[in-house]
């Protein structure tokens, strides 16, 4: 297979600015520990995929002990399908496919992206759909300028709105298997009862959940 660039989306983990949502339930500290933790997971998972390299993504330099020496690309200035696109064509300037992750997303496999990257070789596009009518990846093989214009972030339809502009373009597209997202407490309790049931591994996020008591002590590691 093509190598890839996958390029892993992801704000500061900072108290008060990341996983906002999830502050009435676990506190500014603990949003901001969710949400590292989310990273750390996601960027274990993204280093196991072959022939792969993995960049972070971001509005603002940061450091933290799991980064692994994974490099930081920082998003110029502007609207966030302006910020893909540049991040995603930096990304095909250095390997034949880019794959582009949400740091939300727990639980998330190899085997799932490297799916993902198997649809590669026969589409332009590929979306992995989030049950909330987002999508937790993106992959391309091509991108034109203004591919991500037009489309209404953090709604209903934002995944409608992509695959419009896919077709706008000429793009072939395929689809990953679904998954889920972290954004509200309810996403935090379905994801600690998989956790808990075995579902899904995330040892971070595990830890992180067990240490502020969203999950019992006994749980699984």
């Amino acid at each position: 297979m093509a190598r890839s660039t996958i390029c892993i989306f992801a704000k500061p983990p900072l108290p008060g600015q990341s996983k906002t949502r999830l502050i009435p339930a676990v506190g500014p500290e603990g949003a901001a520990r969710i949400a590292l933790a989310l990273l750390e997971d996601l960027i274990d998972v993204a280093l196991q995929v072959e022939d792969s390299a993995v960049v972070i993504s971001t509005t603002e330099f940061f450091q933290f002990d799991g980064m692994r020496s994974v490099p930081v690309w920082l998003q110029p200035e502007g609207a966030l399908g302006w910020r893909m696109e540049q991040a995603l064509q930096r990304a095909l300037s250095h390997s034949p496919l880019a794959v582009a992750l949400g740091a939300d997303t727990p639980g998330l496999s190899v085997q799932i992206v490297e799916e993902a990257r198997k649809g590669l070789l026969e589409s332009d596009a590929v979306l992995g759909p989030a049950d909330d009518g987002g999508y937790y990846l993106v992959g391309l093989r091509r991108c034109p300028d203004h591919l991500f214009d037009d489309i209404r972030w953090s709604h209903p339809e934002t995944l409608r709105d992509t695959v419009a502009q896919f077709q706008r373009f000429g793009m072939s597209y395929s689809f990953a298997r679904q998954w889920i997202d972290v954004d509200t407490p309810g996403d935090l309790r379905r994801i600690g009862s998989w956790l808990q049931a075995g579902r899904v591994r995330a040892p971070h996020l595990h830890r992180v959940l067990k240490s502020i008591g969203i999950l019992p002590g006994d749980a699984l590691a």
